[in-house]
């Protein structure tokens, strides 16, 4: 019998399909290398973000205490405007933002309101020339201090008592910064360190200052709210923040343009 002898022709189907099996085989690992190298690039960059950012993040731990736990304030408080006698105010002079000297009259109670009520006063004045002067001269309601009013709460003709707060005066040339710091970062702080500040009602200004001092007590000493797992005999360990107290470089700038209140953000340079 005789051999069946092969042409090229006839190797040919065989070879097409060889070589479209190499091509997929190239065309796969090609793929295959391509997704490793997209994998390798993408973890070369969160590597190199992490450096940056770890870097970054040491380099400002090191040589700042930051905060954004600060307000503007001033460093004499706030004084509350009050009357010793119950009545009711016959003049009211004054707004928030006036500006008022210490000792200036800003209102005035009625002389037949005082009297009337405090039943007790009105015959022992009545009788006396100089308790009548003397009255007189207690109705007139006057500022405490020189500063700015920031807060009116009373109006022409009202009834007012005594302790009732008519209105507050604060003293705005000594404004300073009351930045609340981790107590873990104190450690790091002292008087005299420079502080640069960056102020919400002014976007873009960088204001200059120095730590003034620090004070000897956690914010939460004088809050309002009572500690309560402390009174249960209980204590759950929080961070506290300490008060620090920073004064400005150009006192006279701050006056411009801030008011106590304020949002700030502080950054105290402690290298």
């Amino acid at each position: 019998m005789a051999e069946d002898i092969k042409t090229p022709e006839d190797n040919q189907p065989e070879l097409t399909a060889a070589a479209a099996a190499d091509s997929n085989l190239e065309k796969g690992t090609s793929a295959q290398g391509s997704k490793k190298n997209k994998l390798r690039l993408v973890l070369g960059v969160i590597v190199v973000v992490l450096i940056i950012v770890g870097g970054y993040s040491y380099y400002q731990g090191t040589n700042y205490v930051s905060t954004d736990d600060a307000v503007v304030s001033s460093d004499t408080p706030t004084v509350s405007v009050v009357v010793p006698f119950a009545g009711r105010l016959a003049s009211w002079n004054v707004k928030v933002n006036d500006q008022v000297n210490q000792g200036q009259v800003i209102g005035e109670l009625s002389n037949q309101s005082v009297l009337a009520l405090n039943t007790t006063v009105a015959p022992i004045v009545s009788s006396s020339t100089m308790l009548t002067q003397r009255l007189l001269e207690m109705e007139k309601v006057r500022s405490p201090i020189s500063g700015v009013v920031v807060q009116s709460n009373v109006a022409l003709g009202q009834g007012v008592q005594p302790g009732q707060v008519l209105a507050q005066v604060v003293n705005q040339d000594h404004l300073q910064v009351t930045a609340n710091v981790f107590e873990t970062d104190v450690r790091k702080i002292h008087v005299g360190q420079t502080v640069t500040m960056t102020v919400d009602g002014l976007p873009g200004v960088t204001l200059q200052g120095s730590v003034a001092r620090i004070a000897n007590n956690t914010e939460s000493v004088f809050s309002l709210v009572p500690n309560v797992t402390a009174a249960s005999g209980t204590y759950t360990k929080v961070a506290q923040r300490v008060p620090v107290y920073i004064d400005f470089k150009d006192a006279s700038l701050a006056k411009q343009t801030l008011v106590p209140g304020m949002s700030v953000v502080v950054k105290i340079h402690i290298q």
